[in-house]
């Protein structure tokens, strides 16, 4: 049972922009997300603080970059203080431990996607599924984390971050029969510019093939240039997976290569969608192993590969942090379709914020359903 209580008071959104001043640690390019998300609600960036030295006294968009040492006089004046970088928990300390700030003015990188993950309304009103969900995984290390995890979210507290040690790679969880296998074809939804499917051929030592969709068409360029010039086993697909075939807007900005790309209204790329039932039919059993990461809509391209799962099972390694309730919905999403699936959960290696769902079929399930 999850006693929330126990873990102390819960924070949101609202609690950051109760500060009168807000500053960011970090001069990362995840420092624009903060900014955008703060203009939203009418705050701007006060100041930024960094641990590089040759940053020190410099401007990082517009505003003046500190270093770490003035962030206590900073927050002594009602300052609170965003950490926007992929070392939360070190940084955290640092702030906390080390300079010996308030932790209440200490908090976690939040976004537009991350505003509502946070606080009593996002977790419990749905603590029964969670709680469900930890009976659900297949091993103490997935749960550990999975309760770490819902602290984070309920206290919005950098130190109640902890990583999964099975975590061993970039989509890589160290249990049996979760990894691509020589020989396996693999298809990499959300394939960016082609950085996953390369992490896997590198890893299988170039024995596999890759199917991999990509919706965004700068993206999708870059991804065809790496293959010619690799001569890589991957067949590019421009398109956006979906539960039904059509036409999407994909709402991107204007860096050369947007990896928060997603479906969405208005002004956009418009770009064909596809499910994977229609891509694969009459292939299913050709396809080994699934990672979807779509910024959001990996229901979707469940919803859409019904037919596939059900009859292949293949290995899954699906993105789970995009929308907070994926959390549970996406597990119980896959029980609904096939059950008897073994499911994990790790996270980016970076982000341990960022969850990541990793599943195999489980043999004796299986047989028995």
């Amino acid at each position: 049972m999850i006693d929330l209580a126990a873990f102390g008071p819960p924070r949101s959104l609202a609690d950051l922009m109760g500060h009168e001043h807000i500053a960011v640690f970090g001069t990362s390019g995840s420092a624009a997300e903060v900014e955008a998300l703060l203009a939203d609600h009418g705050r701007s960036v006060a100041l930024y603080f960094d641990n590089n030295r040759a940053k020190h006294g410099t401007e990082f968009r517009g505003v003046r970059v500190a270093p770490a040492a003035e962030a206590a006089a900073f927050a002594r004046t009602g300052g609170a203080i965003i950490i926007a970088a992929a070392y939360q928990v070190e940084i955290a300390r640092q702030l906390i431990e080390e300079l010996g700030i308030d932790e209440a003015r200490v908090f976690p990188f939040v976004s537009r996607m991350f505003a509502g993950h946070f606080g009593r309304r996002a977790i419990e009103p749905y603590l029964e599924r969670i709680e469900a969900l930890l009976q659900r995984l297949a091993d103490e290390a997935s749960r550990a984390y999975v309760r770490a995890l819902v602290r984070f979210r309920w206290t919005m507290a950098p130190l109640a971050l902890e990583r999964n040690p099975k975590l061993a790679g970039f989509y890589h969880y160290d249990a049996p029969g979760l990894a691509p296998a020589p020989g396996d074809h693999i298809v990499d939804c959300g394939a960016f510019t082609g950085d996953t499917a390369k992490v896997f051929l590198e890893r299988l030592k170039g024995d596999a093939t890759v199917t991999a969709i990509e919706p965004l068409a700068r993206n999708y360029a870059a991804m065809a240039d790496w293959i010619e010039s690799a001569g890589a086993s991957v067949m590019p697909v421009r398109a956006a997976v979906g539960a039904e075939p059509g036409e999407a807007v994909i709402a991107a900005c204007e860096d050369p290569a947007d990896p928060r790309a997603h479906l969405g209204a208005g002004i956009g790329e418009t770009a064909p969608v596809e499910t994977l039932d229609r891509l694969f039919a009459g292939r299913y059993g050709r396809v080994s192993y699934i990672k979807i990461d779509i910024e959001g809509f990996e229901l979707a391209a469940l919803a859409g590969a019904r037919a596939l799962i059900r009859e292949a099972m293949p290995k899954l390694a699906i993105a789970g942090y995009h929308v907070p309730s994926h959390l549970w919905e996406i597990p119980e999403a896959l029980d609904a379709i096939r059950p008897g699936y073994r499911i994990y959960v790790g996270h980016h290696p970076s982000a341990p914020y960022e969850c990541e769902f990793f599943c195999a079929s489980d043999k004796r399930a299986v047989a028995a359903a």
